[in-house]
C-alpha cells in the first residue's frame, strides 16, 4: 500500500512535505521545505523507527538546522511531516 501524504505548515508557514516515494520495504524518500529559507530538501523516513519520529537535518542550501517531526499512521499508510527551525 502506497502511503498518502498529509502536507503541513512549518513555523514560517511553508509547505514542508511535497512527496514521498518508496525506496525499500521500510524506507521512503521524500522532500520537505526548509523552515528558514524555503528551499526543498530530500529526507528519508525509516518506517521501522516507529510511528512518531523527530530528528534534526541541516538544510542543504542555507545549512540551518531543521527539526523534522514525522508521524506515520500504520493503519492508513499516511505519512505527515512538520518542520521547525532549531534555533
Amino acid at each position: 500500500m502506497k502511503p498518502s501524504i498529509a502536507n503541513k505548515d512549518g513555523c514560517l508557514g511553508l509547505e514542508v512535505s511535497v512527496s514521498f516515494g518508496r525506496m525499500t520495504h521500510e524506507e521512503y524518500s521524500g522532500t520537505y521545505r526548509c523552515a528558514v529559507c524555503g528551499e526543498e530538501n530530500e529526507t528519508f523516513v525509516d518506517l521501522s523507527a516507529g510511528s512518531i519520529q523527530s530528528y534534526v537535518e541541516d538544510c542543504a542550501v542555507c545549512c540551518r538546522p531543521n527539526i523534522l517531526h514525522i508521524r506515520i499512521d500504520g493503519s492508513g499508510g499516511k505519512i505527515s511531516l512538520e518542520t521547525e527551525f532549531e534555533g
